[in-house]
């Protein structure tokens, strides 16, 4: 993708990149891991702006997640 970051890329375009960053997150919005993959370099140009993108998005899908699991957790023990 040349200089470009992705969120949530897919397999096909996945494939197509020399490297990958994860991102894990906390339902706090902290970064808790970061994970280069792939032998490609990274340029570091916007990763401030590329950070707090995965922190909001993160958070975002943990609170998605937690609605639906809440509900589900009290029939089946899911310990929150």
């Amino acid at each position: 993708m040349g200089s470009k970051w992705m969120l949530d890329a897919s397999q096909d375009e996945e494939a197509s990149m020399t490297s990958k960053l994860s991102v894990g997150v906390n339902s706090s919005g902290k970064v808790c891991g970061i994970v280069k993959a792939g032998k490609g370099a990274l340029e570091w140009d916007g990763l401030g702006d590329t950070l707090k993108t995965a922190t909001n998005m993160g958070v975002k899908i943990i609170e998605g997640l937690q609605e639906v699991l809440s509900p589900r957790a009290e029939t089946v023990g899911f310990c929150g």
